[in-house]
């Protein structure tokens, strides 16, 4: 019955943005979504199930592909002219925000990327946040690659420039950690419970602290639960 349930929403769906084409469905199970935004927005949902989530995509030539993936609880704003959001199979994505407000910018979150809870924020131009495979994002971790309000200097020039954040394939975010603007996680770290990370993170260390200070390297983790 359920699955009769979300077949008919999903359909009922489809056929309310048919005429705009906006939305392009293909195996995909949908529930509580809503849909607001620009005309020419494209939403590609392949393979998908994404319950509880609103997409709000304004502007122009703005586009979200997601294969294979659960979203549930998200919510997606967008605002500005040629951005994309892409999300690849396997991932499980939960109590997420995602915001663009900029052009061209992009957001890439690699397969099999696990996420409890996050708020992402990427702002400026051509500008990007690229998450690799394999990641596990635990409760309420921010990414910014912005300062979302510009600071000026005494020539009235901004000084603080929005900037790309790179993280790595199978990299372990904790609990409340920050990343932030410009900032390189490198693959197989781990960044512990209310990390702010500021600076570069190497391959297979381990940082924690406000100061993102190494506590261990030549490390690696998994997913199971600690048995020890």
């Amino acid at each position: 019955m359920k699955n009769i349930v979300l077949f008919i929403y999903t359909m009922l769906l489809r056929l309310r943005y048919c005429f705009r084409g906006s939305l392009n469905i293909k195996q995909s199970r949908l529930w509580c979504v809503r849909v607001s935004g620009s005309r020419d927005a494209l939403l590609c949902l392949n393979g998908s199930q994404i319950r509880r989530t609103m997409f709000n995509m304004n502007g122009s030539d703005n586009q979200l592909t997601a294969r294979d993936v659960v979203m549930d609880k998200c919510e997606i704003r967008v605002n500005g002219m040629g951005n994309t959001i892409e999300i690849e199979p396997q991932c499980n994505l939960h109590n997420t925000v995602i915001v663009i407000n900029g052009n061209n910018c992009r957001i890439a979150i690699g397969r099999s990327t696990a996420v409890g809870s996050m708020y992402m924020v990427c702002m400026g131009q051509a500008n990007f946040i690229k998450i690799g495979e394999d990641c596990m994002i635990a409760d309420h971790v921010d990414i910014w690659n912005t300062d979302a309000h510009p600071i000026y200097n005494e020539k009235g020039e901004v000084t603080n420039l929005s900037k790309p954040i790179k993280i790595g394939n199978h990299v372990w975010i904790g609990k409340h950690a920050k990343v932030l603007k410009g900032i390189t996680i490198h693959d197989n770290a781990v960044v512990g419970m209310s990390t702010i990370v500021t600076k570069d993170v190497p391959t297979n260390t381990l940082v924690a602290g406000s100061d993102c200070r190494i506590i261990r390297s030549d490390i690696n983790w998994d997913r199971k639960f600690i048995t020890v």
